[in-house]
């Protein structure tokens, strides 16, 4: 999306500001204590961003089951969804970047967490 955004002739901030935005909604709002295994939870969507390899978000995997789940469940959904969003990742990672959607390093305030973990 922030290529699409860039090619398009959005400015810089806004799409920093997009990107931002990939990362916040990624967040879980469930803490790790309310995922016992026989806990009861509503869940609305479950995703995992997919990073560039300066750690920009540019999308996100998700699923959407809109129903209870269990604890249980809710920690294997994402397992799965976090497990494909850092395949896509990686997959992305193993294709050099180049031409005009190349962008410089990121600020370390606009990388995941989750890339700034795996790249110290």
């Amino acid at each position: 999306m922030a290529d699409s955004l860039e090619s398009a002739g959005v400015g810089a901030l806004v799409r920093e500001r997009v990107s931002e935005l990939f990362v916040e909604l990624s967040e879980i709002d469930v803490t790790d204590a309310d995922l016992s295994a026989t806990a009861d939870i509503a869940v609305a969507s479950i995703a995992a961003p997919v990073l560039r390899p300066d750690g920009r978000a540019i999308g996100s995997v998700a699923v959407a089951p809109g129903r209870r789940m269990t604890g249980r469940a809710v920690t294997r959904a994402v397992r799965a969804v976090t497990d494909c969003a850092n395949a896509v990742s990686a997959r992305l990672a193993a294709r050099p970047v180049t031409g005009p959607g190349h962008m410089a390093a990121l600020p370390s305030h606009l990388v995941h967490p989750a890339h700034a973990a795996r790249h110290p």
